[in-house]
């Protein structure tokens, strides 16, 4: 089952070293507590070092998030956001960074997905350091000094990571920058959902109440009704014959008995249907494959009957 909050960061992860150089690398994942999601950049170089090493951005783990198809960003607070270097909770080295890791913004919050990823990118780069930026700002610490010795070090260690990194000379000019991040969060956005993480459907349960949903054609049957309860707890609720069987389904393995008095079944074109079986991914079902694709030519909705009963023998 996909993990939407995690696979859009790791979109969004991408396009930061699309954009900050080939020599960078990204690797997405959750903190300890889980609440937060970190990026992690490999081969930035380090400040008053000749060495490569880490520097992490943590944000609240639902910054991106998928509801009913839709992909949603919540703005985020410079209080809710950390730069680190080299281990999680030493400050990343750069004049608009206070000592705990929070960034010092222009504005208090990143309102959209490309603004965010957009002031990522300038500030690993430092390209949001500026005369005019340290005179209105100051200094959030003295980690580059302060006034005129922050500039000087912090246009040092911009060449530096501009040339090891081998940025796209895009990063320069701002507007461009973050038109050029949109574009690349729309296009990668697609693809990804192009993929089957965004094929419509209907939930029809046994008396007749209907749902209009986004699968993922990767996910297995006991999957997809996981991440819909999760995403609609109220509306799922109709597709279970009662709380019992809700709570099983989402704890247990589902075993075979429970599978015989509950459904996941296809409506063809012809009015028959097809059994999914519920332990494996839809595109590897070729019979729902096949039966979906001529539906969809049909400019239909595939529709599925879906019904989760006891989940333990009797």
């Amino acid at each position: 089952m996909k993990d939407y909050n995690l696979n859009l960061a790791e979109i969004a992860a991408n396009i930061i070293t699309d954009c900050l150089g080939k020599n960078l690398t990204s690797n997405t994942y959750y903190s300890v507590d889980g609440n937060s999601i970190v990026m992690e950049f490999s081969g930035y170089p380090l400040r008053g070092s000749d060495e490569f090493g880490q520097v992490y951005v943590q944000f609240p783990r639902n910054t991106f998030y998928k509801k009913r198809g839709n992909v949603y960003f919540t703005p985020i607070y410079q209080t809710q956001c950390r730069y680190y270097q080299e281990n999680i909770g030493n400050q990343l080295a750069h004049p608009h960074v206070y000592i705990d890791g929070h960034p010092s913004w222009d504005n208090i919050r990143r309102d959209t997905p490309a603004d965010f990823m957009t002031n990522i990118i300038e500030t690993l780069s430092l390209q949001n350091v500026t005369e005019n930026s340290i005179e209105i700002a100051h200094c959030s610490s003295a980690i580059m000094g302060i006034s005129k010795e922050a500039l000087k070090n912090a246009q040092e260690q911009q060449n530096r990571v501009i040339s090891v990194l081998k940025c796209n000379p895009i990063i320069s000019n701002h507007e461009k920058l973050k038109r050029y991040v949109y574009q690349s969060w729309r296009d990668k956005l697609t693809t990804f959902f192009d993929n089957g993480a965004g094929t419509r459907v209907v939930f029809e349960n046994l008396t007749g109440i209907t749902v209009v949903c986004e699968i993922d054609m990767a996910d297995s049957p006991i999957e997809i009704i996981r991440q819909f309860y999760a995403e609609e707890e109220q509306m799922a609720l109709q597709f279970f014959s009662g709380s019992t069987a809700l709570s099983r389904f989402m704890k247990s393995d589902f075993p075979e008995y429970s599978q015989e008095n509950s459904c996941f079944e296809l409506i063809t074109i012809d009015g028959d249907s097809i059994k999914a079986n519920w332990k494996s991914a839809l595109l590897d079902q070729l019979e729902i494959k096949e039966a979906m694709k001529n539906i969809v030519n049909e400019d239909q909705i595939p529709t599925f009957v879906v019904h989760v009963g006891p989940t333990f023998a009797a």
